[in-house]
């Protein structure tokens, strides 16, 4: 059984084959008929192509000053009429030599047509360029209107701003002024209070010596524990190492106390400006509602 389907499959499988390799010798045959078909048309078109251009020759050789004639047709023309009957028509002058004239002519004129067409289309080329770049042209002076109407606008802040600068630079200065003042008569006080302190210092030891009493305990009783710069200075006891860093760090106190003291009566000037400020223009809504 095995056999016998192997053999029938097999069979089935040749005749396929046949009938495809049938099909395709019919198909072949039709090719070819229509490839015959094909060239008998091209030979037809040929002669009628021979035969138009046969007509159109002599269509020509009939017209004065025929637009048409090109070399080729030239050319043919003097074989047709041979070029002993062209030397009687044109004594002296070899026909074969001015339809070459005339080749090299409609060459050159062919070249110039193309380099027409190139230029056209380089002209097209820069056309096209030239109305994009005429479009972004366009966009970048709305632009600039745009630019020069925000410069108008920042030069009339830079304006303001510079007047503004003008009044704060006075209040500045003023406000400098009299923080001078302020600091003048603070150091001036503090000089007469140093000096004061100085001479009661002096008179107090002058006193104390003359009672007998230990200066140590008449500073503990009339100026306490929290002694003065001056005071500290006499202390000689004390090793020069030691006294040098509480020294130091006295200063360090008396520095950050005078940076304090000066930012405060800065604060208080500025205040004190802004409260009589506050105070005239009172005066001023005063004086008016009087005189109403």
């Amino acid at each position: 059984l095995g056999r016998k389907l192997s053999a029938a499959l097999a069979a089935a499988g040749r005749a396929s084959k046949e009938v495809r390799v049938a099909e395709l010798y019919e198909k072949a045959e039709e090719t070819e008929k229509k490839y015959h078909q094909e060239l008998l048309k091209q030979s037809k078109a040929l002669e009628e192509l021979a035969a138009t251009t046969r007509q159109r020759r002599q269509l020509t050789l009939e017209t004065p000053d025929a637009p048409s004639l090109t070399a080729d047709d030239a050319y043919s023309l003097l074989e047709l009429i041979g070029e002993g009957h062209a030397r009687k028509l044109l004594p002296g002058r070899p026909m074969r030599k001015e339809i070459d004239v005339l080749a090299a002519l409609e060459g050159d004129f062919e070249e110039r047509k193309r380099s027409v067409l190139d230029m056209d289309a380089t002209l097209q080329g820069w056309e096209g360029k030239t109305r994009m770049l005429q479009d972004r042209l366009t966009a970048a002076e709305m632009d600039e209107k745009e630019a020069l109407k925000a410069l108008a606008r920042a030069r009339q802040s830079i304006s303001t701003y510079k007047e503004k600068m003008v009044q704060v630079q006075k209040n500045l200065n003023a406000a400098g002024v009299s923080q001078r003042r302020v600091v003048q008569d603070r150091d001036r006080i503090e000089n007469a209070l140093n000096r004061r302190r100085r001479i009661v210092l002096r008179v107090l030891r002058r006193r104390a010596n003359e009672r007998q009493l230990q200066t140590s305990k008449l500073e503990e009783v009339e100026m306490g524990p929290d002694t003065s710069l001056e005071e500290a200075g006499d202390n000689q006891d004390a090793p020069v190492p030691d006294r040098l860093e509480e020294l130091a760090q006295k200063e360090m106190l008396l520095t950050i106390q005078a940076k304090k003291r000066g930012e405060r009566a800065k604060v208080l000037a500025e205040r004190e400006k802004e409260l009589k400020r506050r105070a005239r223009k009172l005066e001023e809504e005063l004086e008016k509602e009087g005189s109403n």
